[in-house]
């Protein structure tokens, strides 16, 4: 089953700290420009997203076992909704609680300015029938 969009704050937050059972849907030309970035980067995708833990270091300020980027392929969501991934280093211990997830994204909407705008956050981690990445551990977190 697919959620229906545009997917409004109302219904992110029955979805926060859970796994969401039905997958959420991009508008159709952020899904067809998703497919063709995951086409383009089959041959070793986690290898790509790896990289991006050590450009994103110094571009983001983060530390090397996990980072908060805006997605590049965001869901479908109404005006007002800003839509960005956590990503923990795959080489490094995955056991991250939600206490250790609330407490990285609190600092960034303390510490950094395109978030500090932000009230309000909700995030999920998809059920792995919904993870087009599976073996990179990454939550969406959505601010407002």
């Amino acid at each position: 089953m697919t959620m229906q969009y545009p997917v409004t704050w109302e219904s992110l937050r029955n979805y926060h700290q859970q796994l969401p059972k039905e997958a959420i849907n991009r508008t159709d030309e952020i899904e067809e420009a998703y497919q063709r970035h995951k086409k383009n980067h089959s041959y070793d995708l986690s290898k790509y997203l790896l990289d991006r833990f050590e450009t994103g270091r110094e571009q983001f300020g983060c530390p090397s076992w996990y980072k908060l980027v805006p997605c590049d392929f965001p869901y479908n969501l109404v005006d007002g909704v800003s839509h960005w991934l956590l990503w923990f280093n795959p080489a490094i211990d995955q056991s991250y609680t939600h206490r250790d997830v609330d407490e990285i994204v609190q600092n960034y909407l303390d510490n950094y300015r395109p978030l500090s705008k932000y009230s309000y956050y909700f995030y999920f981690e998809n059920a792995p029938s919904n993870r087009s990445i599976q073996y990179i551990r990454h939550f969406h977190i959505f601010f407002r």
